[in-house]
């Protein structure tokens, strides 16, 4: 008993912990900031009671640049769904190594004031950013592709951002295509003239995909006669529906047994209504058919079918059988083998009791031959 009043204990307490996350938000989540040695900033929050009654809330600053920050007020009393500006000041360092340096500001909310519960401490983050500008030119640069089919429009966003600390006067790019080791195609990009220290600016770029597959785009920039690549992987979807096996049950003639499709989709959506006719023949003649019921492929997905045969009628022996997927206004088709077993054939089981039966026979067989030596010893 002590034990379950252990376990609901704690399950509250993770409750009001979790709820306590939810109660409260914090704007805006993050925020970046250029370094300027000695400057004192004034950062502007605003604390967001989500809950339907009181709360009150502790504000406070941790990480790196802890020790130069320094909130007005410690806490907040906020009213049901109540919106609530606050405010941080932060005085830079005299001396910051170049790159980013972090500060969180955070709010730990206490418990609703309305129930005088003191819930687990809990609460939100606002991350600030300050950045320090390498000496001299220094450009990074990201590359972002999208999602497309054959024949659609694919976008890419090339962001750039000036890590140094001079303006960089002249900015070109191309994205270049790539499948494997085999250049497809390129894109010409804007050009960005004058980017400032720790400016930073995003390009966007279109290529009308050709082909379906998986694709590496490759993007070169080149900053005052200063080289930068990125790459970024993506697929092109086609719409083809590929078949990687197909597989059966062992099946008695005269019974109902299962044949599976595995299925795998190169399109970049949900295929609907796809389902799966299998044909059965014996010596080229038509035997039968049977067909799975229609499903939906998730995109990029493996899938496999179930399709259920009926072998009545049908003599123990070796078929061929086609296995067609229709899908979209489209199939794909496969032949396969299908052997049907008689009644009369033995089992595993069968097998494996007949060679028990032998080795026990040889046993006593190996045994009476011991005791006729023994007796005629005896003699």
């Amino acid at each position: 008993m002590a034990k379950l009043r252990i376990c609901i204990m704690l399950l509250l307490f993770l409750c009001q912990i979790l709820g306590a996350a939810y109660a409260i938000g914090i704007s805006p989540s993050a925020m970046e900031m250029t370094y300027d040695s000695g400057k004192e900033v004034r950062l502007r929050f605003v604390a967001i009671n989500t809950l339907t009654v009181p709360l009150a809330a502790d504000i406070y600053v941790e990480g790196e640049l802890a020790d130069y920050a320094s909130p007005e007020k410690l806490k907040l009393i906020l009213k049901p769904k109540e919106a609530k500006e606050f405010f941080v000041n932060i005085k830079m360092p005299a001396d910051l190594e170049p790159g980013p340096h972090g500060l969180q500001v955070g709010l730990a909310e206490h418990g609703n004031l309305k129930s005088g519960n003191l819930a687990g401490r809990a609460g939100v983050k606002a991350n600030v950013v300050v950045s320090v500008p390498t000496a001299g030119k220094y450009l990074k640069i990201m590359l972002d592709a999208g999602v497309a089919n054959v024949g659609e429009p694919l976008d890419f966003t090339l962001e750039m951002k000036n890590l140094g600390n001079e303006t960089i006067k002249s900015i070109s790019s191309t994205i270049s295509i790539f499948e494997s080791d085999k250049k497809l195609d390129f894109i010409d990009v804007s050009n960005v003239k004058n980017l400032g220290p720790l400016a930073r600016t995003t390009l966007p770029a279109t290529w009308i995909a050709f082909k379906g597959g998986n694709f590496v785009a490759v993007a070169n920039v080149a900053y005052d006669d200063l080289p930068a690549s990125a790459k970024a992987k993506f697929k092109v979807g086609n719409l083809v529906i590929n078949i990687l096996d197909i597989s059966y049950d062992d099946v008695l003639a005269g019974a109902i047994g299962k044949v599976y499709i595995k299925l795998e989709s190169k399109w970049n959506s949900k295929i609907s209504d796809l389902f799966t006719e299998v044909f059965i023949y014996k010596d080229g003649e038509f035997v039968a058919r049977f067909n799975s019921r229609p499903t939906d492929i998730a995109p990029w997905d493996t899938y496999t079918d179930t399709v259920y045969i009926d072998t009545k009628g049908f003599q123990p022996g070796v078929y061929e059988g086609k296995a067609i997927v229709h899908y979209a206004d489209r199939t794909t088709e496969q032949t396969f083998k299908l052997a049907l077993r008689g009644t009369g054939k033995f089992s595993t089981d069968i097998y494996v009791m007949i060679i028990i039966l032998a080795i026990s026979a040889l046993m006593l067989a190996a045994i009476y031959l011991q005791e006729s030596r023994q007796r005629r010893k005896k003699k």
